[in-house]
């Protein structure tokens, strides 16, 4: 049996209470229309750059597991990992099916399997915040071919593949718009933080304080890209710092 990591479980926990921070803290963007007091906006601008980082944490740390072991075979791979995401999805997606059809009046959604399957269809057809586990079962799915690449890496290889996802992320999130007509091919932003996670391990170790200062760096660079997003500061979207 694998030994739990006690550090690792205890960011799990804090991030399940970020993701909860999301749905309940004051949302900036809403915030700024309500004609409500400075101090408000910025308390508003604050909370949601801290929560946001809840959901990203969740895919680093995903990838830091399954990117860094030895998957020797991806038949028993697929079978654990699917089965133990995809039958609690089809249980409860189906209960909130159920109820959103038969118990609230106000869905429009008919009762009956045919209804059901086409719901799954859609990553947010049962329900919208049911998008985690597509996105999560893409990912499953490429698992093996990444661990593969990533495996046997060196320090000094991860770094350059890091810059690199951060160089293709960067490009096609914030500068695309001004260069016209220079495609380079886009990673999804899950992806995109799986991968980031995988190669962490394999990085120089920089020590509690150099960690801090990449934390608190990345905190700011959130509020400065959610605070320029919403006030007309710049052209391009800045949905990926939006996400943590």
């Amino acid at each position: 049996m694998r030994e739990r990591n006690v550090s690792i479980e205890a960011l799990r926990i804090i991030c399940c209470f970020l993701v909860v921070g999301i749905h309940i803290a004051p949302m900036y963007d809403l915030y700024i229309k309500m004609g409500i007091s400075k101090y408000e906006m910025i308390s508003a601008l604050l909370m949601q750059s801290l929560v946001r980082v809840g959901l990203p944490v969740f895919f680093i740390i995903s990838g830091m597991f399954l990117l860094n072991r030895n998957i020797d075979n991806i038949k028993t791979f697929y079978r654990k990992r699917l089965a133990s995401l995809l039958l609690p999805f089809f249980i409860f997606s189906f209960i909130h099916f159920f109820i959103a059809s038969k118990v609230i009046s106000s869905s429009d959604l008919p009762l009956s399997f045919k209804s059901y399957f086409d719901g799954l269809m859609i990553s947010t057809g049962i329900s919208v915040h049911f998008w985690f586990v597509y996105a999560m079962t893409g990912i499953y799915i490429i698992t093996p071919l990444l661990s593969y690449l990533f495996s046997g890496l060196s320090s000094r290889h991860a770094l350059t593949a890091l810059c690199f996802i951060l160089f293709i992320k960067g490009y096609n999130v914030y500068l695309k718009g001004y260069v016209q007509g220079l495609e380079i091919p886009d990673l999804s932003t899950w992806l995109a933080y799986f991968m980031i996670g995988g190669l962490i391990p394999k990085l120089r170790n920089i020590g509690a304080k150099g960690a801090a200062m990449i934390v608190l760096a990345g905190y700011l660079m959130t509020v400065a890209a959610t605070y320029l997003q919403f006030n007309g500061g710049v052209r391009s979207s800045m949905r990926l710092l939006m996400r943590g």
